[in-house]
């Protein structure tokens, strides 16, 4: 820590002419003002550029891993396995020659690995293969020898039987490209005795389009789940055959989710809420195009149930041009219940909790909060070389092992009912609570340099106290929000690839499709299937109720309904029989 406070200097310019004719008790004052200036560079300012430096090259460059054993250098718990007896430590068994002398490990190639040093190679368990095409269909061959060959084996009128008890099988995995059809449907018209029947009008999803179900899941899957831009999906399917350009894709995407996932989203926002804890947090992205021509970064919110309390979760993404509480204000306005959102300390979360008087109460993240030590750890040159002994005299070591044994509470609580997690809590954790704050509290604030990182992550958690305790209040809040962090992850990969949106309408649709992906995954649903479901079925429910359908009648569509899980349980066996067909016409195709 650095005692030094940092002084400010007002430096004024002195022209070549200035200092000539200055005279001999002014240029001794300059003197010993740049003097002091540049000791406050060499005992303040160098330190914390330096330390900043570190930090954002290993934000950049470093491990992105917040774990203590990756901070200290060491190998996660259970990462190591117990080597048995006649096994070789990388794994594979051991032999020796009759010397008695231990040779190199073979390997799957039939070549010896003379004992190099080195990661070792994984060592496969009984089963693995039957595991991986545990759930793909399989087309049975058999390969027999002709008669003539019998013939020619064990000679003409010898009999023969194929014995089956020494029957051997293998297995091999092959593929199929994905393929696109056109249905093309004949409507016949029928006339007679004066009238003109024609037969029963097939719906389409859009009047005049190609679009169906299936093909817009498809977009909608390589999109969201597979985070592959528009134009990389618009090249695969021209590869194929399929010329679909982006600019079609994305107006069918931005129309059929204004007008029909729009709702269904809303009302799962309004489940969320309805179950009292909201776990909240924004991602950055850009927008190339506003409606006047500028190219701005704009915020997907996110928002979840509360991972800790299991069952059905929920996942809702929110574009806003904003990060500011007028972005709550719209959408917990009108709020009836006291519900808790945890997140983390950004202001406009601490602003509209006050504005709702109690209505909101705000519970911070401790993993927010440990990784700011992390990061100062992270950034010290040699810490994985210094002696335990070492690490302790660190403050930032310290504080996460502090934080440390909140999380290694809240793993052994983990499959407890809220009132008895609660029970706990206060039990073990608040002990552990009170020795982190009392802990930061017995810090002089002398002792820290204002412009430190270290002040600042030290200030973070004293100026959010009482948040920092709300977990120990109700055992349904969870102590932190990394559950939420990872539904942004995906949101974040997909960013890399394609950048920037076009357009606001692009990014409002984009957080609709990623609410419905992102909550499907969460509840073990297929995301293709269940988009597929609901692209049959949202056209159908709005021209039944006149185009404006109860919110109540979204949740049969939910993906932990038994309506769903029949339709994908459906749905994969007939795309297995539908597989195992055009497999069979393929390979028959195969020249010899």
């Amino acid at each position: 820590m650095n005692d030094v406070k940092r002084a400010k200097y007002e430096m004024p310019h002195y022209t070549q002419y200035d200092l000539y004719t200055m005279d001999r008790e002014s240029i001794v004052w300059a003197y010993c003002l740049l003097q002091d200036r540049f000791e406050s560079l060499r005992d303040s300012d160098y330190a914390d550029l330096e330390e900043r430096f570190h930090i954002l090259k290993v934000r950049a460059f470093g491990r992105s891993s917040e774990r203590s054993s990756i901070l200290k250098g060491e190998k996660p718990k259970g990462s190591e396995r117990k080597v048995e007896d006649g096994e070789a430590e990388d794994g594979n068994a051991k032999r020796s020659d009759p010397e008695g002398r231990t040779g190199g490990t073979e390997d799957n190639t039939g070549g010896t690995d003379k004992g190099k040093k080195g990661k070792g190679r994984p060592l496969r368990s009984k089963g693995c293969a039957s595991k991986v095409t545990e759930g793909l269909p399989v087309i049975d061959e058999d390969i027999v020898l002709t008669a003539d060959e019998l013939e020619r084996i064990f000679g003409p009128g010898v009999g023969y039987t194929d014995d089956p008890r020494f029957e051997k099988t293998y297995d091999e995995v092959c593929t199929l490209p994905c393929s696109h059809y056109v249905v093309r449907y004949h409507i016949h018209v029928y006339r007679g005795d004066g009238k003109i029947v024609p037969a029963a009008h097939v719906d389409k999803m859009k009047k005049g389009s190609l679009q169906t179900p299936d093909l817009l899941a498809e977009i909608v899957n390589d999109r969201c789940v597979l985070q592959l831009p528009m134009n990389r999906i618009s090249q695969e399917l021209a590869r194929k055959g399929f010329l679909l350009t982006r600019q079609t894709m994305a107006r069918w995407c931005i129309d059929f989710g204004t007008e029909y996932v729009a709702p269904m989203v809303l009302r799962m926002f309004d489940l969320i809420v309805d179950t009292g804890y909201v776990q909240a947090d924004e991602t950055p992205m850009i927008i190339g195009r506003t409606m006047d021509k500028r190219r701005v970064e704009a915020r997907q919110w996110v928002f979840r149930t509360a991972a800790i309390m299991g069952g059905r979760q929920i996942i809702v993404f929110y574009f806003d041009e904003t990060r500011s509480a007028d972005v709550l204000r719209e959408l917990f306005g009108s709020l009836q219940k006291k519900i808790t959102m945890i997140c983390d300390s950004y202001i406009s979360y601490k602003t509209f909790s006050k504005e709702m008087d109690g209505l909101v109460t705000i519970a911070n993240c401790y993993t927010h909060a440990r990784r700011n030590f992390t990061d100062i750890i992270k950034a010290i040159p040699g810490f994985k070389k210094m002696t335990e002994e070492e690490k302790k005299e660190i403050l930032s070591y310290q504080i996460v092992g502090i934080i440390d044994g909140i999380f290694d509470n809240e793993r052994e609580f983990k499959d407890m009912s809220a009132q008895v997690r609660q029970e706990q809590r206060m039990d073990k954790s608040e002990k552990i609570v009170d020795n982190l704050f009392d802990t930061l509290k017995a810090i002089p604030e002398s002792s820290f340099d204002k412009s430190s990182k270290l002040y600042e992550a030290v200030n973070y958690l004293l100026g959010q106290e009482q948040n920092f305790r709300e977990f120990l209040k109700d055992g349904n809040v969870p102590v932190h929000n990394s559950s939420c962090e990872q539904a942004i992850i995906p949101f974040s990969l997909g960013r890399n690839g394609w950048k920037s949106i076009d357009s606001i309408d692009g990014g409002i649709t984009l957080g609709y499709y990623y609410s419905l992906t992102e909550t499907a995954k969460a509840n073990g649903a297929i995301p293709f299937y269940y988009l597929k479901f609901l692209f049959e079925r949202l056209p159908k429910l709005f021209k039944e109720h006149g185009g404006r359908p109860a919110p109540e009648l979204f949740d049969e569509l939910m993906p932990w309904t038994e309506t769903y899980r029949a339709y994908e349980a459906a749905a994969v066996v007939a795309s297995h029989q539908d597989l195992i067909r055009l497999a069979k016409v393929r390979r028959s195709e195969v020249p010899a």
